[in-house]
């Protein structure tokens, strides 16, 4: 963990502590695809960091399934939902969720 520490001793200078950890903020960068028919159970890759101890993911306030997930990408399986646009979040256990930058479209079943 690389961390400033204050105080005149340092004079502002970098300190390690070996075998520390690096945080990442939760963000999310990108969502691919971005639209499916409402009835869901679409996979969906999110993209971002600090997806650590994730929570939930909601799509328009529906958990999604998560599938499988790494630091800096979550799948999931869509959730059902009404046609319209949506936001995407990445809850934590703790911690700020995060919102997508980008909405996901849930589309109409062609008739």
């Amino acid at each position: 963990m690389d961390r400033r520490p204050d105080g005149p001793q340092n004079n502002g200078k970098m300190a390690s502590l070996p075998g520390g950890f690096t945080y990442q903020d939760l963000r999310i960068v990108a969502i691919d695809p971005t639209s499916c028919v409402t009835g869901g159970g679409k996979p969906v890759h999110i993209k971002g960091s600090g997806f650590v101890n994730v929570k939930k993911v909601t799509f328009g306030g529906v958990e999604a399934k998560i599938k499988a997930q790494t630091p800096t990408q979550i799948d999931v399986e869509t959730p059902p939902h009404a046609a319209g646009d949506v936001d995407v979040v990445v809850e934590l256990a703790s911690g700020p969720p995060s919102k997508s930058p980008q909405q996901y479209k849930y589309i109409p079943p062609p008739p």
